[in-house]
């Protein structure tokens, strides 16, 4: 069995999900989105962190957005830090956030906690 058929078997029988991460930088191809059973595209902190200022990180975030959209592809958005950042992504709409909007990295015990105090609030996806 190939890799790409192990991967869909994986996601078939087991519920495995695949997310490619850094979407749109490095090695993340877009053949993946092809070849691959994925199920979430993590968009790259590089295209958020100056998106309200810069047309082409607008553009970029946007187009992948509509790509994930029509592939039935669930959307990250990396290194969100600002309410405004926020607002715009979920506009587009991107369906999830990662970043220190919501919080910096925890420790184990922290994140118990903040999740605890936070609950659903800060997990909640941001589009159907």
């Amino acid at each position: 069995m190939g890799f790409e058929a192990l991967l869909r078997w994986y996601n078939s029988e087991l519920g495995f999900k695949i997310a490619v991460d850094d979407f749109g930088t490095g090695y993340s191809s877009l053949s993946y989105l092809k070849r691959f059973a994925l199920t979430k595209l993590k968009i790259d902190q590089s295209f958020i962190q100056d998106i309200l200022n810069d047309k082409d990180d607008k553009a970029i975030v946007s187009a992948i957005i509509n790509i994930a959209k029509s592939m039935d592809l669930i959307t990250l958005a990396e290194g969100v830090e600002t309410v405004e950042q926020l607002k715009l992504l979920e506009n587009m709409p991107c369906h999830e956030i990662q970043g220190y909007y919501y919080s910096k990295p925890l420790s184990a015990e922290n994140a118990t906690t903040f999740l605890e105090l936070h609950g659903a609030n800060c997990l909640k996806q941001l589009a159907p």
